[in-house]
């Protein structure tokens, strides 16, 4: 199977082999179907409507019946397209756009089909490949053209342009020119270049935006008949038959090409046929070579040796599709810099240059920052300028590069004077990617134009940057601008409100940034304003971190435990610094506070061994500066629970050893004999209920541990826990045993 791929793929490296292919396929596919009889019609239209049929088999019937053009089943056809389920709709949609049938009672079901549904993409191609058979029908072409230019998806849109370039009316010329100069995605732009080269046979402009307007003004003002004639008059009558075949063969290509490189078994053979496919004289082969180059720069063995020189070498092919695929395969590739910049400044083809700029993007090539800051003023192409904004934003987020005042001049000159070109509609995209740029640069001057774009009619993604431009300028000035967008209605908006308020420690705002964090519908409005309060906590004052701590003692114990270490923190800190005594003190005092709170959190959480370091600090304080009785009774048995329950029982002994030692000679302390005492008798119900074989090896531990402890536990605990000791015994033999004394 492998000799009889690499046979194939020696076959089509040649650009004759590939014309001979192309012949054949068009000798397989029959012009129509014959007509069907009656008795036909209706087994064919059992297994177009029988969902159990395989899509294949739908498919071939579909394509027979519509291939008979026989109006007697045409009702049965449009009930198809309109009640049955995918399956049947897509098969008779398909047919329709490979056989001509343009009768007017399939248009309303086809552009029902035009709908966005996750799942149903193939439907909508295969019901705007319908639709462009009707090409003479100017109400079609008009509902079309509707579409393209609407906000839908690109799944939607894509399909509905390249269906347009099969009309020849000048509606269909002008929307896609008009697509063309005002295209917010690369889908659109490069639909609306293939449909113009498919109305017109002009092959060479290909997606070059300048061209088609030079096109478009010598032709705009000829009559609708004569404009007709003239498109007509540009491509052969066979064209639009020869573009489709000419698809398919590059799609069945590209996947053959792609499984004969996968059979390779060495790097070095993958890299020989890399090599093999980016020389070769066909442009079709020359992409898949570069596209399987980038393709393999995204796993960890990255491109095969030697390929990505041969890839560099594509940049100056005579085809506009390689040059793109070659620059999309040097994406982010440092020692591919120079040539791609070298490239991008007399790249005519408006797609090659976003694709080089998209590239070199990261790189922070001064010199090509220098060229995108040139294009976001002047190219044609609106996508250009957008993937040039994009760059100059990433060139200021990531580099130094903007720190010379004279660059950093002109870069903002250049964007300013592309933004004052938009805010029309279709450019809304760029000029929020000029806006995102502008925001990048730290700019004080730029802070009268960042107010003015929170105008609520802006875009939501231009108030989005905006407002991060705001923020970048450090000035808490501007805070209460930012701050007026907590409450906008769009998520996105608060989020950029939350994050730009984090630029500047501002405590004034805690009290917003806690109602984000809680209050707010969208959980990315949530996470970003406690990721700005948790910023805050190492430069805020004492009382802002006590007011910090107290709003979430009630809520999420991990956050809690956050605020509570550091105002423990910034207690040490002062502690340290204090020059008066009653002050330090105070401190002092505060400080085992927070400590004795952060080890009750952290018990909450299961950190217990943690917890027992902080009960200790805050026990040792209060013994050495004479602590109420009650406080060091509760911090006493806090010490001995949390080592029990991180089952550290010999701590736990010796410590509750010289507790009771201690304790036992002052009369007013001896109550704290039997808080420390009573944490082993829980702790040993505790392991006797709990039903799991493994608590009683940690019995067994937890009763050698009380055993040796000198002095050992007072009262009636001894007893108690040898009955507790002995039904876990008995629990573990098997003996049965009633509950726990105590229970």
């Amino acid at each position: 199977m492998v000799r009889l791929k690499v046979r194939i793929a020696a076959i089509c490296l040649s650009a004759g082999a590939v014309g001979l292919w192309s012949r054949a396929v068009a000798q397989d596919v029959p012009a129509s179907a014959p007509p069907t009889t009656t008795d036909s019609s209706k087994g064919l239209l059992q297994t177009l409507s029988n969902p159990q049929a395989s899509q294949d088999d739908r498919d071939a019937a579909a394509l027979k019946l519509v291939g008979s053009h026989d109006d007697t089943i045409r009702p049965d056809l449009v009930v198809a397209l309109t009640q049955s389920d995918d399956g049947g709709q897509l098969a008779v949609a398909r047919a329709l756009g490979e056989i001509a049938w343009p009768n007017p009672d399939f248009i309303e079901p086809l552009f029902r089909l035009l709908a966005n549904r996750e799942g149903q993409r193939s439907r909508v191609r295969a019901a705007a490949a319908a639709l462009a058979q009707y090409s003479d029908n100017s109400d079609v072409l008009q509902r079309l053209a509707t579409v393209a230019i609407s906000n839908q998806g690109d799944e939607i849109r894509v399909p509905v342009i390249i269906a347009i370039g099969s009309f020849n009316q000048k509606l269909a010329a002008q929307t896609l020119i008009g697509l063309q100069e005002q295209a917010d995605t690369d889908a659109v732009e490069i639909a609306a270049g293939d449909a113009l080269v498919q109305m017109t046979g002009l092959d060479a402009y290909g997606h070059n935006a300048q061209q088609w307007k030079k096109w478009w003004d010598q032709n705009a003002n000829l009559s609708e008949s004569a404009f007709e004639d003239a498109i007509r008059a540009s491509r052969a009558d066979a064209f639009e038959q020869e573009v489709s075949k000419h698809t398919q063969l590059k799609a069945n290509l590209e996947s053959l090409l792609q499984g004969v490189y996968e059979a390779q078994a060495s790097q070095q053979d993958r890299a020989n046929l890399l090599i093999q496919y980016m020389h070769s004289p066909a442009p079709a082969i020359r992409k898949v070579g570069a596209t399987i180059v980038y393709q393999d720069r995204q796993t960890p063995d990255g491109a095969p040796p030697g390929t990505m020189e041969t890839v560099r070498g594509l940049l100056d092919d005579v085809s506009p599709d390689v040059r793109a695929a070659a620059a999309q395969a040097l994406f982010n590739d440092a020692d591919s810099a120079p040539e791609m910049v070298q490239r991008l400044g007399v790249e005519p083809d408006d797609m090659v240059r976003v694709e080089l700029v998209n590239s070199l993007a990261h790189l922070f090539d001064p010199t090509a920052v220098s060229l995108m800051v040139k294009l976001v003023q002047s190219d044609p192409s609106m996508l250009v300028q957008i993937a040039s904004a994009d760059g100059i934003r990433l060139a200021a987020e990531g580099t130094t590069i903007f720190n010379d005042p004279a660059k950093e001049q002109t870069a903002r000159a250049a964007l300013q004077a592309a933004l004052k070109s938009t805010g029309q509609p279709g450019t809304q995209a760029l000029r929020a990617a000029i806006v995102g740029a502008l925001a990048a640069m730290h700019d004080p001057q730029l802070l009268q134009l960042f107010q003015s774009l929170l105008d609520p009619h802006e875009p939501e993604k231009v108030r989005f940057y905006a407002i991060h431009g705001l923020g970048n300028l450090d000035d808490p000035d501007v805070s209460d601008s930012i701050a007026a967008s907590l409450d906008d209605q769009e998520p996105e908006i608060r989020r950029a409100a939350v994050e730009a308020l984090g630029t500047t420690v501002q405590p004034i705002y805690i009290t917003n940034l806690l109602k984000s964090m809680n209050e707010d519908p969208d959980p990315s409005v949530q996470a970003a304003a406690w990721q700005v309060l948790q910023g805050w906590l190492g430069s805020l004052e004492e009382p802002d971190l006590a007011t910090l701590a107290d709003a979430l003692k009630n809520g999420d114990p991990n956050k809690k435990l956050v605020a509570l270490e550091a105002f423990r923190d910034r207690l040490i800190k002062d502690v340290q610094s204090a020059t008066d005594d009653t002050k330090r003190r105070t401190l002092n005092e505060s400080l085992a506070a927070q400590r004795q709170n952060i080890g009750d959190t952290m018990m909450d959480l299961g950190q217990y061994a943690a917890a027992a370091d902080q009960y200790q600090s805050a026990l040792g304080y209060w013994k050495a500066n004479e602590g109420k009785p009650d406080v060091i009774d509760t911090l006493s048995g806090d010490v001995v629970k949390s080592l029990l329950k991180a089952q550290k029982y010999t701590d736990a002994a010796t410590f509750a050893s010289a507790a009771i030692q201690e304790y036992d000679a002052d009369p007013t302390l001896k109550f704290i004999e039997e808080t420390v005492s009573s944490e082993f008798l829980l702790a040993a119900q505790d392991l006797y209920n709990s039903n799991d074989p493994s608590s009683y090896d940690r019995a067994t531990e937890l009763f050698a541990a009380i055993k040796r402890m000198n002095p050992p536990l007072k009262g009636s605990y001894p007893d108690e826990l040898a009955a507790v000791q002995q039904q876990i015994a008995q629990k573990r033999s098997g003996q049965g045993g009633g509950a726990a004394p105590g229970q």
